[in-house]
């Protein structure tokens, strides 16, 4: 058997990889705030992650291939944890009342989101 392997949480991986969703999540809830026609989270949606996406190639991957995001995978582990936050994150989404609200489940699932590629390591070299 080999020696078991420490998890961490890769902040940086999980934060490159979930920044377009949290910047859409903050526009969409300024339009709310606002009375503006969320009809233009279309448009914010498009503006942030084209960009963004276009930048993180052409830059970040090229020289930072380990933050790519197909180079993190899910093991037995990081399956564990998952599972583990989702039924906690759904529990407390029942205990506070808060499960007729779109606006926390799309908070639910992008924590959700950022947990997971947080506790995904790096593939292994060959």
């Amino acid at each position: 058997m080999g020696a078991i392997k420490k998890m961490k949480f890769n902040w940086k991986y999980a934060t490159l990889n979930n920044a377009p969703i949290i910047v859409v999540f903050i526009a969409y809830f300024l339009l709310l705030q606002f009375g503006i026609d969320p009809l233009w989270l279309i448009l914010v949606t498009v503006v942030v992650w084209v960009p963004w996406y276009m930048y993180i190639n052409w830059k970040v991957y090229k020289y930072s291939p380990d933050k790519d995001s197909h180079e993190g995978h899910r093991n037995r582990a990081s399956f564990l944890i998952g599972i583990i936050i989702v039924v906690a994150y759904v529990l407390i989404a029942f205990a506070l009342k808060i499960q007729n609200n779109p606006l926390a489940w799309i908070v639910l699932i992008m924590l959700i989101n950022f947990d997971r590629d947080g506790f995904s390591p790096y593939k292994e070299a060959k």
